[in-house]
Formats: C-alpha cells, structure tokens, sequence
C-alpha cells in the first residue's frame, strides 16, 4: 500500500500532466489560428474542408433518416 505522500505525489504528477497537455493544446489552437487569420488561403482551405464534412454529414444522415423510413 502506497502512502499518503505518494498518492499526492501521483495527484500532483497527474494534475501537471494534465495542465501540459491543455497548455500544448491551447497553443496549437492559437498557432492554427492565428495563420487561418494571417493567411487567406488558409482560410480558404479551412472554410472548403468544413462545408465538405458537413455537406457528407448531412448528405450522410439524410441517407440514413431515408432507410429507417423506408
């Protein structure tokens, strides 16, 4: 059995874990970001690959909306 003070070295490691990851991941966003601002092809690019994934997700749940009621 562990004792208290590694259990809360666990937590403690687990918690800065977790802040590094949300802290990478907030950054990466704001570097996305910032180029999809900065660059207008990327934009571009970004606003084509949303409207086609949620163009197949539409066209994909009418399709299936059509077989349940078939």
């Amino acid at each position: 059995m562990t004792s208290p003070a590694e259990f809360l070295q666990l937590l403690f490691d687990i918690g800065a874990g977790v802040v590094e990851w949300i802290t990478i991941l907030l950054s990466t966003i704001g570097a996305i970001t910032t180029a999809i601002v900065v660059n207008p092809i990327a934009l571009a690019v970004v606003a084509l690959v949303v409207t086609y994934k949620a163009s197949g997700f539409g066209f994909g749940l009418i399709r299936k909306l059509v077989k349940v009621f078939k």
